[in-house]
């Protein structure tokens, strides 16, 4: 089912051994290939995780990059995989390498803002402010690296200044607001800890 994507990674912080051990108690038979685990970025000193979050995606894309992947699977260590929605999976082939970003999981706001590509298969026109489960191609991977800097003081500076964007909304406002080919496989086949699997369900019709 995983076999997409050309390399999985789970961000989890190395003062947090027990949810590294949980997401792979929970989902390593289900995923079935290697997940890497990528030491997050610790801001926990700041009280600001989305910080952290949003260096360790950035970091992991870099990583992505320089090892000529043609995607990355970046999963955070809430993620939960759906074994009764896995079958999803088989519908990515629909839209190969045509995409900007790819979400497995979500939590959106707004629960009308997609539209039916094919069964289990939605494109996402607004709302999706969620990063645990979210594949990005490789054509993507330097407007994210050009665009969001590597510099956790610079980062600082921002969020002080009122200005820090998170990675959710920054890949908001530069994929979903420009009307990018941003995707959702529908139901979710990966969930999280404080995402309920029915919650904000799209009024769309299948």
């Amino acid at each position: 089912m995983f076999h997409f994507f050309g390399d999985i990674y789970c961000i989890n912080l190395d003062s947090q051994p027990e949810r590294w051990e949980s997401f792979v108690k929970h989902n390593a038979e289900l995923i079935g290939r290697e997940v890497k685990r990528f030491a997050a970025v610790d801001t926990q000193h700041l009280d600001n995780h989305h910080l952290g979050c949003a260096l360790s995606h950035r970091r992991i894309i870099q990583e992505a990059k320089d090892r000529g992947l043609k995607n990355v699977l970046v999963l955070e260590d809430d993620a939960l995989v759906n074994a009764e929605d896995l079958h999803t999976l088989e519908r990515v082939e629909e839209i190969k390498d045509d995409f900007d970003l790819l979400y497995l999981g979500s939590f959106h706001w707004l629960t009308d803002v997609f539209d039916v590509v094919s069964k289990h298969v939605l494109r996402v026109k607004d709302g999706m402010m969620s990063t645990h489960a979210v594949c990005y191609p490789e054509k993507s991977y330097d407007q994210i690296l050009d665009q969001f800097p590597d510099d956790l003081d610079l980062l600082i500076a921002q969020e002080e200044a009122g200005e820090f964007v998170a990675i959710d909304g920054f890949l908001k406002a530069q994929w979903q607001d420009k009307g990018k080919e941003v995707y959702l496989l529908w139901p979710r086949p990966i969930g999280g800890n404080a995402i309920d699997k029915e919650e904000n369900r799209p009024k769309n019709k299948f």
